[in-house]
């Protein structure tokens, strides 16, 4: 977004079955050390995560979203929390989820 300097452009993805990571500007894969599990995370340009793996109970794939921004006082809090609801919305937007 060029009036706020947000990009979700995807940098990194990090694959916990398999045990990767892979540099999406670079192309450089180097191995994880964490526990196995059917994880895929995305990481964008901001720092932003997409964390996404398969639900154990139903038939669908569940998704979590890391964002965060920095505030200098707690009067900001209201307002950056509302600017980080503005950009999980809009990352759901541009993977087509529900709202």
């Amino acid at each position: 977004d060029i009036e706020t300097g947000v990009t979700y452009r995807g940098v990194l993805i990090l694959d916990y079955q398999e045990s990767r990571s892979t540099n999406l500007i670079t192309g450089a894969s180097t191995p994880l050390d964490f526990p196995v599990s059917n994880v895929l995370q995305f990481v964008t340009e901001s720092g932003y995560k997409v964390s996404v793996r398969p639900s154990g109970t139903e038939p669908k794939i569940k998704f979590y979203f890391s964002v965060s921004k920095p505030i200098n006082n707690l009067k900001e809090i209201d307002s950056a929390r509302g600017k980080l609801r503005d950009i999980i919305s809009q990352i759901k937007i541009d993977l087509n989820l529900p709202a």
